[in-house]
């Protein structure tokens, strides 16, 4: 699964122009590991360029 993360906000962005506005979920890299691993085992986790915004990168397995 690849998902952009963040810093944990969660609503709309404020440079956002799209009309309705549109809702974002920018996860804290331990926040979607943490919601990943309920579910399914961390196989591997990776970051495509660290910072604010950043590319997560997960491989998981289903335990069933």
């Amino acid at each position: 699964m690849g998902v952009y993360g963040g810093d944990g906000h969660e609503g709309p962005a404020e440079e956002d122009s799209h009309k309705p506005p549109r809702f974002f979920s920018w996860r804290t890299d331990e926040q979607i590991k943490g919601f990943a691993t309920r579910y399914f085992s961390l196989v591997h986790f990776h970051v495509i360029e660290p910072g604010q915004l950043h590319f997560q990168l997960l491989t998981m397995r289903h335990p069933g």
